[in-house]
């Protein structure tokens, strides 16, 4: 038996915290826990591992002396060395022993594999884009003017990951990650992690700037590297081409109509580079399969146009492809490629976490000070169903956490598709977020094809696709229907997530809508909850109707079932 774990560092050489730190467990080919560090520390975005390490261990009664291989990369410097990362595991308080310390030589490979290694895949192209990765060349004391990983090409073959080529990886050149953070800071977002309402808020522009670029037609950034005032740098990219947008954006609760058509423009500029680089790799190579991760990979939209508009005939993006899933492409890393085994298990879900049983819940429920009233019904499926279809919004908690940043229905907000409201009052009252957010709604498998355009893909169940939805069902379920006429969907089956199948069942049965409104279980600003305190914490400060907790229901009304 092979036991290989998988984390990424801290911090880099200059002590700056390396975000989106976290943990992951592959034992014999089968990837058996992984977990983030924010989930455990409720710090979103948390770095480290040391949480998530004991959180894995513990859940598989295993100690460091049953591992194998512990495997780290790194990003924001130069690669891993054996005596930097030996320091590390020295200041996390860990005793794992030089021997079992593997370095995997690059932030992009990490991704690469983490894309590969949980396809179906023999064979494949690779992509790894993200705003940026390791150092390749230079020694700037600011990382971002240094030759960085930024648009990598690799290509996987059995258990191979070999790298094919790079772009944007010049001092100072912007990728399209950097260029997606560069626009969403000027458009007055607080943090690149904001990425993904620019991309939601993209859908409300109406192409009035569609002549001009951010990227030329040989895939370079006309944004110039100024880590000094990157807003300043989007706007002399607009000047040069005789537009002024004018200064920094100030306020992104309710968008001015430039703020939309310049997140339309970077969404549009996204999607053509992504376009034409897979035409042309897809003509170069002849291979018509995709892997493809790094926190690009997020941008559902244009994911979706991977497939509608390129010879591509298979695309694979795994449920976790940025930052989070360093760990993950580590521990497959370490598996496959330095310990060369040929053993292959395919990920065929994302529920990584480890369930809570009923005395967890039941002590949760003893320690909460709220005035709350909890019972067990028949059949929660139905209650849930029920609760909802009446108008309800429910916090439904069950089994294993879902690794990655999407909710697929163990850690999700339940509410009724088919009421407009339901969205307005889930982003205000319950979420606390801006009202132009979309939800995204979670379909039967079996039923997929009759409400939205094309046939259901392979990455729809992990929620990174974002599907037209038929025209003549838009009406029917408003509150999941974006700008656009899209859904960034999840499909459920009953072998993938039964519970969750035969929730939308009975909905379907009472309602004759084989679909729910389905978001992540927080609040803004808060990681996922992951145990059942954190649900009930999270239950009290909003406007949930309800809070599910396995086979329990949870009310702070009188609500008992007679």
């Amino acid at each position: 038996m092979t036991r290989v774990v998988g984390m990424s560092v801290g911090r880099n050489r200059r002590g700056r915290p390396i975000q989106d730190g976290g943990a992951a467990i592959v034992e014999d080919g089968e990837i058996i826990v992984a977990i983030s560090e924010e989930r455990l520390n409720r710090d979103k975005y948390s770095p480290g591992f040391a949480a998530a390490l004991e959180y894995c261990l513990d859940s598989e009664d295993l100690s460091v002396s049953d591992i194998d291989a512990f495997v780290f990369s790194n990003c924001l410097g130069y690669p891993l060395t054996p005596d930097l990362l030996d320091r590390h595991v020295e200041e996390s308080g860990l005793d794992i022993p030089q021997s079992k310390q593997v370095i995997c030589d690059s932030h992009h490979r990490s991704h690469a594999a983490s894309a590969f290694f949980t396809s179906t895949f023999d064979e494949a192209l690779i992509f790894s884009i993200d705003n940026t990765g390791n150092v390749l060349r230079g020694d700037y004391g600011r990382h971002h003017l240094n030759g960085l990983e930024r648009t990598s090409i690799f290509y996987g073959d059995g258990t191979e990951v070999q790298l094919d080529g790079r772009y944007h990886d010049e001092c100072s050149e912007l990728g399209l990650g950097a260029a997606y953070k560069y626009v969403t800071l000027y458009l007055g977002f607080k943090s690149y992690k904001d990425a993904g309402k620019v991309m939601g808020l993209a859908a409300y522009g109406d192409g009035d700037l569609a002549e001009y670029r951010l990227f030329d037609d040989d895939w370079n950034c006309l944004i110039e590297s100024n880590p000094y005032d990157r807003a300043g740098a989007v706007r002399q990219c607009l000047v040069d081409q005789g537009f002024d947008p004018g200064p920094r954006k100030q306020g992104t609760d309710s968008p001015s109509s430039l703020q939309k058509e310049i997140a339309w423009l970077l969404q549009r500029e996204l999607e053509r580079v992504l376009i034409e680089m897979v035409q042309h790799h897809v003509k170069r190579t002849g291979c018509q399969t995709l892997c493809y991760a790094g926190g690009v990979a997020l941008n559902c939209v244009a994911n979706t146009k991977l497939l509608t508009e390129t010879p591509l005939k298979r695309l694979h993006i795994p449920p976790a492809p940025g930052d989070y899933g360093q760990c993950l492409g580590n521990a497959l890393y370490g598996y496959y490629i330095h310990r060369e085994n040929r053993d292959w298990t395919k990920l065929t879900h994302t529920y990584l976490g480890r369930p809570y049983s009923d005395e967890e819940i039941e002590a949760a429920l003893h320690q909460t000070s709220a005035d709350i009233v909890s019972w067990q019904p028949e059949s929660v499926e139905r209650f849930v169903a029920e609760a909802i279809a009446d108008g309800d919004i429910v916090g439904h908690f069950a089994g294993g956490s879902e690794f990655g940043p999407r909710a697929l229905g163990n850690r999700s907000i339940l509410g009724d598709p088919r009421q407009k409201d339901t969205r307005d009052y889930v982003n205000a009252s319950v979420k606390f977020r801006e009202s132009y957010r979309p939800f995204a709604p979670t379909v039967l498998k079996e039923r997929y094809t009759e409400y939205f355009e094309g046939k259901p893909r392979p990455s729809s169940k992990f929620m990174l696709l974002a599907q037209p939805i038929k025209a003549e069902k838009q009406d029917e379920i408003p509150a999941v229907v974006h700008a656009n006429g899209t859904a960034r969907l999840q499909t459920v089956s009953s072998d993938g997530n039964p519970r969750f199948h035969a929730i939308i069942s009975e909905f379907d049965r009472l309602t004759g809508t084989p679909l729910v409104l389905n978001t992540s279980f927080n609040l803004s600003g808060e990681p996922i909850v992951e145990t059942p305190s954190d649900a009930l914490s999270t239950f009290r400060r909003s406007g949930l109707d309800y809070l599910v907790l396995n086979e329990y229901v949870i009310s702070d009304r009188d609500n008992g079932d007679d």
